[in-house]
């Protein structure tokens, strides 16, 4: 018997996301903030260089679980400059070009960190990059461009006191521009090229309110700075891996090293990412083969499992959230969740490449693409 993950037979995942803003300020304002940015990050820089390491990596792990069960911290996320969060980067245009924003896009949207002050007119919503105002234009041209702006649902973003989540690019039906209208409730390849950054002040005939030179806060997107040091995503033929220069497929010994039993229990699982519609197999596989736990012949093969609930967990509506390596498939140690990651556990994980022995034949053969075990380069 074999038991596959056929997603169009799913439900599917529903996203209702949309966007809007506005913005304008000037160079000098704009320079300004990025000195006091500077000047803070410097501060913390030196602030933290006091602290002990084994602290930090504590903290980054209670920040993770405080995210909620299951989840992780933002990866991309909205917020204001001034006031950036600790952890997070300003991001740049070719973070919000890049294959990684787009999934994470894709799945989640973009969270805001904080609530929107109470006084509207301190805002400026148009979204500002570390090196412009992000701008979009389907004609390639620098010069005929919308701004970009968040929306969540069919309603504005910006609202004082609020702090919403899942916001997505989108700009408004009176922008001047080529797009004006333009929704993105997902992202693609070409659509991302298709963005720009541009200088600190709207282009001729652009009617951007709410964004004089006083404004105090700039709607922003930040990147964490948070490395996930083992991840969980499908690699085949129709997923390719991400840069080598970023993360490997893992080995065997590297699931049973200490680094992978201290990260997977600090942050509570492991982070599924990359999942999509195509079909995929839900056996975890690594350099040696996929991951079964327990005594050959009856060996138990791992799957993911849902942190809220212990479920089988395998399609895309779970990318970006964490999971517990489990044992779903048969075998004499059949239905076993490692909410914690011991050695005990570690030492009886091992490696099988005969799948026709194991019934798994379609995993291999006729279902290349397979859920594969990653680790960071660092």
């Amino acid at each position: 018997m074999f038991f596959l993950y056929f997603p169009a037979v799913l439900p599917a995942f529903s996203r209702t996301i949309y966007f809007r803003t506005v913005f304008y300020t000037h160079s000098l304002f704009i320079y300004q903030h990025q000195k006091n940015i500077t000047k803070r990050t410097q501060q913390r820089q030196e602030s933290e260089m006091s602290v002990p390491l084994s602290f930090l990596v504590f903290l980054a792990a209670t920040v993770a679980l405080v995210s909620g069960k299951g989840q992780l911290p933002p990866m991309f996320a909205a917020t204001f400059i001034p006031d950036e969060p600790a952890g997070y980067t300003l991001a740049v245009l070719p973070d919000i070009q890049s294959p990684r924003f787009a999934e994470y896009y894709n799945a989640v949207g973009l969270n805001f960190l904080e609530a929107f002050p109470a006084e509207a007119s301190n805002v400026c919503c148009v979204f500002m990059l570390d090196n412009g105002m992000l701008l979009y234009s389907p004609t390639g041209n620098v010069n005929d461009t919308n701004f970009v702006q968040p929306f969540v649902g069919d309603t504005p973003a910006c609202v004082p006191s609020t702090q919403p989540n899942h916001t997505t690019f989108g700009i408004p039906s009176y922008s001047v521009g080529p797009a004006a209208g333009t929704w993105f409730s997902t992202l693609n390849a070409t659509q991302q090229g298709d963005f720009f950054h541009g200088s600190t002040a709207p282009l001729p005939g652009q009617n951007i309110s709410n964004c004089p030179i006083a404004t105090w806060y700039l709607t922003t997107i930040v990147k964490s700075n948070f490395i996930q040091s083992f991840i969980v995503r499908p690699i085949g033929p129709d997923y390719p891996a991400p840069p080598s220069s970023e993360y490997v497929v893992a080995s065997l010994a590297d699931i049973q090293s200490l680094s992978f039993t201290e990260y997977y229990n600090e942050v509570g699982g492991i982070a599924l990412q990359g999942s999509s519609t195509i079909n995929y197999c839900c056996l975890i596989r690594v350099e040696d083969g996929w991951l079964s736990f327990g005594a050959a012949p009856d060996s138990s093969p791992l799957s993911l499992l849902s942190v809220e609930n212990n479920a089988w967990s395998c399609n895309d509506a779970q990318n970006e959230r964490l999971h517990y390596l489990g044992t779903y498939f048969g075998g004499r140690d059949n239905h076993k969740v490692f909410q914690n990651m011991t050695t005990a556990i570690t030492s009886q994980l091992g490696a099988f490449t005969n799948n026709t022995a194991h019934h798994w034949d379609s995993c291999d053969s006729s279902l290349p693409n397979s859920l594969t075990i990653l680790k960071a380069v660092v």
